[in-house]
């Protein structure tokens, strides 16, 4: 169960852009997919999500506001998240060796992760720049950004 947008694979090339997502949030999602970020669930290759906030999404496993199942050329740019949650990537989760993601220009505010990453959670593939990471947890590993080697 996906909270609000899933996209499944075929749909590449996708722009969400100046949307607000609030209070949004699914209750399951498996190794497999199926409804891991609360707000998008993403399957695709060049989703960009650009200019939107994201508040007080919650998943019940991954990415509070953001999941990433697969894909390249991924971008989060000039966005602001605050207050989301979920058991692992509190704001964005990214599961798979082959996925990459740019984040860039982004607010990361008071994101919770009850396990890892409490604002990001990553297998490879990620890169930041230019974004303010502030009062972000988690109880195990990176407080803010916990990043994974694939295996």
């Amino acid at each position: 169960m996906v909270g609000v947008i899933l996209l499944n694979d075929g749909s590449n090339n996708i722009l969400i852009q100046a949307c607000t997502f609030i209070n949004n949030g699914a209750i399951y999602s498996n190794s497999n997919g199926g409804g891991g970020g609360k707000t998008v669930d993403s399957y695709v290759y060049n989703l960009r999500v650009i200019n939107s906030i994201f508040t007080n999404n919650q998943a019940t496993i991954n990415g509070g506001a953001l999941y990433f199942m697969a894909g390249t050329n991924n971008l989060v740019f000039g966005c602001s998240f605050k207050d989301n949650s979920a058991l692992n990537g509190g704001v964005i989760r990214t599961i798979t060796a082959g996925t990459r993601l740019n984040v860039v220009s982004l607010n990361f505010t008071n994101n919770k992760a009850k396990n890892n990453g409490g604002a990001i959670y990553s297998v490879n593939g990620l890169s930041i720049s230019n974004s303010n990471l502030v009062g972000n947890s988690a109880t195990y590993n990176g407080g803010t950004i916990d990043v994974t080697a694939a295996t």
